[in-house]
């Protein structure tokens, strides 16, 4: 009878340590810093609570995640950020990042395009301008950097998920530990 009411008492205490678990993604794109929160179930943290703190613990920004569970913020102060999720609940994640500023970069000029008179130029944009070198550069900048935030979005998602073979794992230690302790226990009785 004692076994059953330490097994009962156990499973319930460790019930509440199965909560979600909640991850923060973040990164910069020019003048702003883009977050994701989302639950280890890949389910996004909708309203949930983002504080921003510079390295002296300072708080520069308090805000809240949308319907996609997504925030941008701007980017006020250069150096490392802490960046703290609440989802509520005691549902904690924070991450840090390294911010640079890109507003001290000089942007490349445009160049005039050199005048032909005798065939129309097959280098216009979609606008009527020419395409110039910084523009390509930065056109296919823009998109790789567009598709390697979702590459890695997608694997850090995939990193926090608990999958089934974890849990059936986890549940198996937990039994495997119970039956030593059980064992031992039913050994002091003898």
């Amino acid at each position: 009878m004692k076994g059953s009411k330490f097994l009962l008492i156990f499973f319930i205490l460790v019930g509440g340590l199965c909560a979600h678990r909640i991850n923060v993604f973040a990164y910069q794109k020019k003048d702003s810093v883009y977050l994701q929160g989302y639950y280890s179930d890949g389910t996004k943290v909708i309203g949930g609570v983002v504080t921003v703190y510079d390295k002296n613990g300072n708080k520069l920004y308090e805000g809240k995640t949308d319907k996609k569970g997504e925030l941008s913020l701007p980017i006020s102060k250069t150096g490392e950020l802490k960046i703290v999720l609440d989802a509520g609940g005691g549902h904690l994640a924070e991450t840090t990042i390294r911010v640079e500023s890109t507003s001290s970069r000089p942007k490349p000029a445009r160049k005039a395009p050199a005048k032909s008179s005798s065939k129309p130029s097959t280098k216009k944009g979609c606008n009527g301008d020419y395409l110039t070198g910084p523009d390509v550069e930065r056109i296919v900048t823009d998109v790789t950097d567009r598709q390697f935030r979702t590459l890695l979005s997608a694997i850090e998602e995939m990193k926090t998920r608990i999958y089934f073979h974890e849990v059936v794992g986890g549940i198996g230690y937990i039994l495997g530990l119970m039956g030593i302790v059980l064992y031992f226990m039913s050994r002091r009785r003898r």
